[in-house]
């Protein structure tokens, strides 16, 4: 695939839906827990920070093509 056929491919606009409404998500979650309940979840705030960078590295990889998908993964 390349990036013009991806920015075609509804699949792949449902990864992104899914990756962004799963990441918006677990930051609400996770903001409830520490502002809102008060919790110590420092370890996790930092697993999630750490996927805000991840999340997005992998999709510019599927969006690059199949190549670059292989040898990213």
């Amino acid at each position: 695939m390349s990036p013009q056929i991806a920015l075609q491919n509804p699949i792949f606009f449902s990864y992104l839906r899914i990756v962004f409404v799963s990441l918006a998500l677990g930051g609400v979650v996770l903001g409830i827990l520490r502002w809102g309940l008060k919790k110590e979840i420092d370890a996790l705030w930092r697993t999630y920070c750490s996927w805000l960078i991840i999340a997005p590295l992998c999709l510019a990889v599927l969006f690059v093509g199949r190549i670059p998908t292989c040898i990213g993964i």
